[in-house]
């Protein structure tokens, strides 16, 4: 599977650059979309979870100042818990696209 995904990427690139005259073309190879998807997976890793950060603190602030409201203790304990697994969900995304790149670098070996 990943072998396939990796000959189509070359398929992709190869008719991209026919005929450019652009000197990255020659030097991607098969690998030219990687460095891509991985500086967008690092900037949006940071990006959730400067944001994951900011929505614990002001879920954290609520249930301080929820004054012992039952219904406002939940809603920040909920925003809290949405925060921390919205955080999980981007590391694990980042992982698997971190892994399948690899992958497809070392030819599935």
């Amino acid at each position: 599977m990943l072998s396939l995904i990796a000959s189509v990427s070359d398929q992709i690139l190869s008719s991209a650059c026919q005929g450019s005259s652009d000197p990255n073309c020659a030097s991607q190879g098969s690998h030219g979309l990687q460095p891509v998807f991985q500086s967008v997976s690092n900037t949006l890793l940071y990006i959730i979870g400067a944001i994951a950060v900011i929505v614990i603190v002001v879920g954290g602030l609520r249930f301080v100042l929820s004054g012992g409201n039952p219904a406002t203790t939940k809603q920040a304990r909920e925003t809290i818990l949405y925060a921390v697994v919205g955080l999980v969900l981007a590391i694990m995304a980042y992982a698997i696209i971190n892994f399948v790149f690899g992958q497809l670098s070392t030819g599935g070996n």
